[in-house]
């Protein structure tokens, strides 16, 4: 349907950009690149379409030009929290953490219930080694988010065991696999847990819903033979 709207109306901005849109879903991305930047020929000032066109670019391999795009975004909207977080996730996929921190600290001033960018910070600040500060990014993730808390809780039981803080992250995986009983590497992770803490019949009933949902992952397998022999 939009390519029949376009052989009408080749100069429709609505059009190019949700073609593009949906070329992008479909990972058409040289067809979805050609959308953005004839939408762009026609708006050349909607901060929306650099940060879909930036997206795509990430994508390809093209990050130079995703940062290019989306700092010229940052001008013509500067307090756009979206364009932000973008640049910010384009900078951490390029190893630069410091300079991802810098754009999630402006992106958070203007939205500080921004769940996914309190995540993206955390990972940032993993990176960069200040687990305490990511782990206070993922607190603040969990606190604002308003739908699948399950993905924060998970990443947040993950770097409390790596913390060493047993008892936090078993109540993480818990609720994580709470909100959603097919998260898999929930059920794994409090395996994890429970072995650790020498919890043994509780790990092996964790490990078994773990390998019911993923019957072909190894590491299931090899974790319940060492707790079977441990008997």
């Amino acid at each position: 349907y939009f390519d029949k709207g376009l052989s009408i109306n080749d100069s429709s901005l609505r059009l190019w950009k949700w073609r593009g849109v949906v070329n992008a879903e479909l990972q058409q991305w040289d067809d979805a690149l050609e959308d953005y930047q004839k939408a762009l020929e026609l708006n050349p000032a909607d901060p929306d379409l650099y940060i879909r066109k930036a997206k795509v670019l990430q994508k390809t391999g093209k990050p130079e030009e995703a940062i290019r795009d989306l700092l010229f975004a940052s001008e013509l909207s500067p307090d756009d929290p979206e364009i932000s977080y973008t640049l910010g996730n384009v900078y951490l996929s390029v190893g630069d953490a410091e300079r991802a921190l810098d754009r999630y600290a402006v992106a958070l001033k203007s939205k500080p219930d921004f769940d996914d960018c309190w995540a993206a910070q955390a990972e940032a600040f993993e990176k960069a080694g200040r687990a305490e500060e990511a782990l206070n990014s993922l607190n603040q993730a969990v606190a604002c988010t308003t739908q699948k808390p399950e993905r924060f809780l998970l990443r947040r039981g993950n770097l409390k065991q790596q913390l060493g803080e047993s008892r936090g992250a078993l109540e993480d995986f818990q609720a994580a696999r709470t909100q959603d009983a097919e998260l898999a590497e929930a059920w794994l992770g409090e395996a994890r847990v429970l072995m650790a803490v020498n919890k043994r019949d509780e790990a092996l009933t964790a490990l078994a819903r773990f390998i019911n949902l993923r019957p072909e992952d190894a590491e299931g397998r090899r974790l319940r033979e060492s707790l079977m022999r441990s008997e």
